[in-house]
Formats: C-alpha cells, sequence, structure tokens
C-alpha cells in the first residue's frame, strides 16, 4: 500500500524528504518559499509541504507524491498520476506555471500552451534554475533558465512553460528517452538503445562530445576514444559541471570538470 519509495533531495540550502505515504517535508532555507509551507521563514526542523492553490487536496498537504528533486532555491515533485508540482525560486521561469513569480506554495506545471497541465511524466529532475520532465512516451520536455541552451529547443530564451527538447539535427523530437538528469546548466538523457545525449553548458566538455562549446540541441556523448558514440549505459548522473554513466558491465566513465 505504500505509495513511494523513501527519497531525500538536496537543494542549495535545504532539504526535501519523500516519506513513503506520499507526503513531502522540507527543512533549511526558506528565503523564496522553497520550503513550500506558505512562508519564507526559515526551519531547523522539518515541515510539512502544503498543498498549492489548485490542488483539492482535502488534507490541506501535498499528497501522493512519487518522486522529488531539488533546485538551487527550488523543488520539484512528481505525482502519482503524472502531473508535476514545484514551489520556491520562479525568476527563471523554473516552476513551469507560465509566470516569474516566486511561490511559497506548490503550483501545477502547465502544459507548453499554458491552457492545461503537463502530463504522463514518468520522471523529474531539477537543474540548478532550470526543470527536466520525461514523459512515458520516452520525449523529454525542459523549462526555466536557457542561458546556455540547457533546454535544448534550439534557442537560448528563457521559458516559464515547458518546451520539447528537439533531437540532434533540430528537425523532430528527441525519442527513446528512458532516464534524465540534470546538472547545474546542462542536461543528460539515457535512450533505450543504450546511448546518451546530453546538451546546455559545455566549457568543461560535461557533454562528453569532444568539445566545449556549448549546445542548444543535443549531441551524441562519444567514446573514450572519440572516435566513435558511447554504449551498453543503464544509468547516468549529472554532477554540476561533470558527467557519470555506467555500463551494463558495472564499469564507470566520467567526463567535464576534474579539478
Amino acid at each position: 500500500s505504500d505509495i513511494a519509495a523513501p527519497m531525500v533531495a538536496a537543494g542549495g540550502g535545504h532539504t526535501v524528504a519523500l516519506k513513503k505515504d506520499g507526503t513531502v517535508w522540507t527543512w533549511g532555507n526558506n528565503g523564496v518559499g522553497q520550503l513550500g509551507d506558505g512562508t519564507s521563514v526559515t526551519k531547523a526542523y522539518p515541515v510539512q509541504v502544503f498543498a498549492g492553490e489548485e490542488n483539492d487536496s482535502s488534507t490541506g498537504y501535498l499528497n501522493n507524491i512519487i518522486q522529488i528533486s531539488a533546485g538551487s532555491n527550488y523543488v520539484m515533485a512528481l505525482k502519482k498520476d503524472g502531473t508535476v508540482f514545484t514551489w520556491g525560486q520562479n525568476i527563471y521561469g523554473q516552476l513551469g506555471n507560465g509566470s516569474s513569480v516566486n511561490s511559497m506554495l506548490p503550483v501545477q506545471v502547465k502544459s507548453t500552451d499554458g491552457n492545461s497541465f503537463l502530463t504522463d511524466v514518468v520522471q523529474i529532475s531539477a537543474g540548478y534554475v532550470h526543470s527536466m520532465a520525461l514523459k512515458k512516451d520516452g520525449t523529454v520536455w525542459t523549462w526555466g533558465n536557457n542561458t546556455n541552451g540547457q533546454l535544448g529547443n534550439n534557442s537560448t530564451e528563457n521559458s516559464s512553460s515547458p518546451v520539447q527538447v528537439k533531437s540532434a539535427d533540430g528537425n523532430r523530437y528527441l525519442t527513446n528517452i528512458i532516464e534524465i538528469s540534470a546538472g547545474s546548466g546542462h542536461n543528460m538523457a539515457l535512450s533505450k538503445d543504450g546511448t546518451v545525449f546530453t546538451w546546455g553548458s559545455n566549457a568543461y566538455g560535461q557533454l562528453g562530445n569532444g568539445s566545449s562549446v556549448n549546445s542548444i540541441l543535443p549531441v551524441q556523448v562519444k567514446s573514450a576514444d572519440g572516435n566513435s558514440f558511447l554504449t551498453d549505459i543503464v544509468q547516468i548522473s549529472a554532477g554540476y559541471v561533470h558527467s557519470m554513466a555506467l555500463k551494463k558491465d558495472g564499469t564507470v566513465l566520467a567526463w567535464g570538470r576534474n579539478d
């Protein structure tokens, strides 16, 4: 009968915990409402995240959450029904609700056109000030800061509502993705075939494509010798400005900043 597997996400100065009953608890810095308790008062003890104004929860608290992810000063939460709620800082549109106003209570992430809500989401990942969502059809959606092309939609304009990540050639959309991970300004996506795509910031080579040039479209991660592409990957994880991948043979590969 458990709704979720317990997990904890660490933000810039706040911590988020998901209980197995699907409730969310936060503590730490709260200057922009990132604790989701309707205040901006820092807490040295866990407080329960309230339901937002758009949530008709009879308990008054956010519930049925199955996954959480913390950005620098904001939080993402995925509900069992495939919808996404966010709260905290929103100056780059990272809450995905079509505005740039901070929120001390959860708001629901909207659809691209802003007329409905994002649905069918199976995984979320918060970057520093941008957000990612993976839909069950294998497509990837992003919103928030786009200074370095981290939204992957062939532009550098911020977006306060989700945009769909394009394919490497920019003519179609990225598909067949089974896992996502957001770094500070770059993103990783694992394809069903075991290959990896990255986009966004690349000053330290964190995109793994043999260059240090930012990319506003996905690029495919190369093999260690640079002559082919990385294959047989089963898990990915983006650090602040470095990237990691686990191969099915149990070996680990890393690239990007190494100081």
